[in-house]
């Protein structure tokens, strides 16, 4: 998973789901902090995250799968 996120690091919902499974696995210190400020900064202006870059509207299974991330990657930060 990490080498996958590493060869495509770009913020969307395959990503979003390589760092929730990674820190669902209890691997969360395997996530980068630069793909966190990546993904951040792809989050809508309404907290939502895009299904596909283009989209005019957040969805509900990008965003689910952000929250899943950042929890993740939070739990290691502890």
């Amino acid at each position: 998973l990490r080498a996958e996120a590493r060869f495509d690091s770009a913020p969307s919902d395959l990503m979003s789901e390589r760092m929730a499974m990674l820190g669902q696995l209890g691997y969360g210190d395997a996530i980068e902090d630069v793909w966190i400020d990546e993904l951040l900064a792809a989050q809508q202006e309404d907290g939502s995250f895009l299904w596909a870059s283009g989209d005019e509207a957040g969805h509900p299974h990008p965003t689910g799968m952000a929250i899943w991330a950042f929890a993740g990657w939070l739990r290691s930060q502890l």
